[in-house]
């Protein structure tokens, strides 16, 4: 599986942290990418994801990313991968560190995987990829 680079950029569109993981392909990257910026948005206002030397998100000629941008189908591989980034995230020296947001998107993700075996709250409502509660 190939690595991808998520720079979470702050106001001033500096890098306020980085995180590497693997995906299956760009469209799964870009989906663990928008859930880990989800989690960080109240530290991060935009993020870019990065393939190599290839920006994925945003793309070369568009401003950084706005929160939000991920697909809604996400994977039970992809959930894990999303959780394992957001504990080292979490745990890591990078200023975002901090973020509230975080906290409250491990425990949702946590209890979600545990008790659903999958079933995750995409968008931190409450909602699952289906549109139904949990």
């Amino acid at each position: 599986m190939p690595w991808f680079r998520l720079y979470f950029l702050d106001s001033r569109d500096r890098i306020a942290a980085r995180d590497e993981f693997e995906a299956a392909d760009d469209r799964s990257a870009t989906a663990i990418a928008g859930l880990l910026h989800d989690a960080f948005s109240d530290c991060s206002p935009r993020f870019e994801l990065w393939q190599d030397a290839r920006r994925l998100v945003p793309g070369a000629h568009h401003r950084p990313a706005k929160p939000g941008q991920c697909v809604a189908e996400v994977t039970l591989r992809m959930q894990e991968t999303v959780l394992e980034r957001e504990e080292i995230l979490q745990r890591s020296l990078w200023s975002i560190a901090a973020s509230k947001r975080l906290i409250e998107r491990v425990d949702q993700l946590r209890t979600a995987l545990s008790r659903d075996g999958g079933q995750v709250l995409v968008d931190g409502t409450g909602q699952n990829g289906t549109g139904r509660s949990g």
